[in-house]
């Protein structure tokens, strides 16, 4: 029997006991011990498209059980999104972050590395996990010239710690006279529709906008006046992208503290499912599933 946490209507959760499903002859049982919350886990909470359901894909765990075909791990072993396990030095807590993190390595290998140099201008717009992780993943590759609009007071203390000193308001944007720079690479983390026309306008010729909002792309495009704006759309990863982020890690060539610093229980979310739009108070939220984890 497994604890599930199931969203049954807008907004609001049930908790209870749920017996293991037959274990096909490929597959891994894998005892969740750490749960990220996501964007889309937000949005699908807030206006769910068909219920019930169990949420969270950004997780990490322990295998208890093997199919009969399974040869190449072993039970105990910590697993991965499809059969990646984390590296010694990756605690669990840890493995339940590389999901997004993961994100902003594949935004640096596909649209980033070999075509900018290391002081090109860097705009990133967001103060989320997904746009904190970009700005973590940049500094460990040598990009240093990043300005980010950032929504919160609250994470401007992140940021500083982080290395950011270029930091604009967004809700000043367009209002003050702000001196801002030409960028040649803006990187879109949250929703824009009120300011995309202030970002095309500080963007060089021959520059690159790189969107990781799906919805976000067509309203850029609707502001691109000359076909020297490059738009690209940047939302997935592949499997070798965890492996870096461990690396980095292992490294210390990033940090997931700030990430870390608000972790609940499944109960304490079951009855305080607020807690998930108080983004005041946390980074990211993470929901411990093993009490023993």
């Amino acid at each position: 029997m497994s604890k599930v946490l199931q969203l049954v209507q807008a907004r609001c959760f049930k908790l209870f006991q749920q017996s293991s499903t037959e274990l096909l002859p490929h597959m891994v049982r894998i005892k969740v011990s750490h749960v990220g919350i996501c964007g889309s886990d937000l949005s699908f909470i807030k206006n769910p498209t068909h219920l019930p359901q169990v949420l969270g894909h950004e997780f990490s765990g322990v295998v208890v059980a093997l199919g009969e075909a399974c040869s190449r791990i072993k039970i105990g072993d910590v697993p991965e999104t499809l059969v990646i396990p984390l590296q010694n030095g990756i605690s669990l807590i840890e493995g339940a972050l590389l999901e997004h993190l993961a994100c902003a390595v594949r935004l640096y290998k596909s649209h980033i590395v070999s075509r900018f140099p290391h002081d090109a201008p860097i705009c990133i717009l967001g103060d989320g996990p997904i746009a904190l992780g970009n700005v973590q993943i940049l500094l460990a590759f040598g990009y240093s010239n990043l300005t980010v609009i950032y929504k919160r007071l609250s994470r401007v203390q992140v940021l500083k710690k982080l290395g950011i000193s270029k930091l604009i308001d967004i809700q000043r944007v367009g209002i003050d006279p702000i001196p801002t720079p030409e960028f040649e690479l803006s990187i879109v983390s949250a929703d824009i529709s009120r300011y995309t026309k202030w970002l095309v306008e500080r963007m060089k010729v021959r520059s690159v906008i790189v969107s990781q909002v799906r919805m976000a792309l067509s309203d850029i495009l609707q502001h691109i006046v000359t076909p020297e704006i490059n738009v690209r759309g940047a939302f997935a990863y592949e499997l070798d992208d965890f492996r870096t982020v461990m690396d980095l890690i292992e490294q210390k060539k990033i940090d997931t503290f700030f990430l870390q610093q608000f972790v609940i229980t499944l109960e304490r979310l079951a009855r305080n499912p607020e807690l998930l739009w108080e983004k005041d108070r946390y980074t990211k939220l993470i929901v411990k599933v093993d009490e023993n984890g």
